[in-house]
């Protein structure tokens, strides 16, 4: 009995674990139809920008962020829109003022974006970028910053500001052109384009379906 019993955690929490990997969730994002401005975000060395936002619940782990981005478009003969740049994804920790602290997660760059697939005759166009992220664990109040390098070329490429997120909930924005070493506030309400999915941690999940079972072996 023991032995059946034992089989029985095992393989619901083996399930649980698998349903878990699958059981992705959005529970932050602000983006919309309407954009409400850019954030010039490229110099050297490269320029982070950071959003602090709260996640509803208990600590989640992150597996994809997307960020928005903005590009210009001349339509006009002998003007060159094509180009590349860099992009590079940082999840922090904050202190008690919402400030970026410690590294959680540096993402590998993505190297030469490009961006010129531009074709209808418009001024701009919002664009979005998706980074995969290994299961980073992170706590309910966190920062997430990007940051746009190697710009090769002539067209501006920015952050682009939506308004207040629809899931989860915007604390502050900042900035540092030192690496993060040191940041400063933005004094905007505005956060520039921001998604992320998570899943359940798996020891939350596991611990979940073992005290199901055992539940369900008491009323037996």
């Amino acid at each position: 009995m023991q032995k059946t019993f034992l089989s029985i955690v095992a393989g619901l929490v083996g399930l649980l674990l698998a349903a878990s990997s699958v059981a992705a969730e959005i529970v932050y994002s602000n983006f919309g139809p309407t954009r409400d401005g850019i954030q010039w975000a490229f110099q050297a060395p490269p320029r982070y920008n950071a959003n602090t936002i709260t996640l509803e619940g208990t600590e989640r782990e992150v597996t994809e962020v997307t960020v928005g981005l903005w590009k210009q478009f001349i339509p006009l003969s002998g003007i060159d829109n094509t180009g590349t740049i860099d992009l590079t994804l940082r999840l922090y920790d904050v202190d008690s003022a919402g400030r970026p602290s410690s590294i959680l997660y540096q993402s590998p760059t993505i190297d030469d974006l490009l961006i010129d697939n531009l074709s209808l005759p418009i001024d701009s166009q919002e664009f979005q970028v998706t980074f995969d992220v290994p299961n980073i664990t992170v706590p309910d109040t966190f920062a997430v910053a990007a940051a746009i390098s190697d710009r090769q070329t002539t067209r501006p490429v920015a952050f682009s500001n939506y308004g207040d997120p629809t899931i989860g909930t915007f604390e502050s924005r900042w900035f540092s052109t030192t690496d993060g070493l040191n940041w400063t506030q933005v004094t905007t309400t505005e956060a520039w384009g921001l998604q992320v999915t998570v899943v359940p941690e798996p020891t939350t999940v596991a611990l979940a379906g073992v005290a199901g079972v055992t539940l369900l072996r008491r009323r037996r």
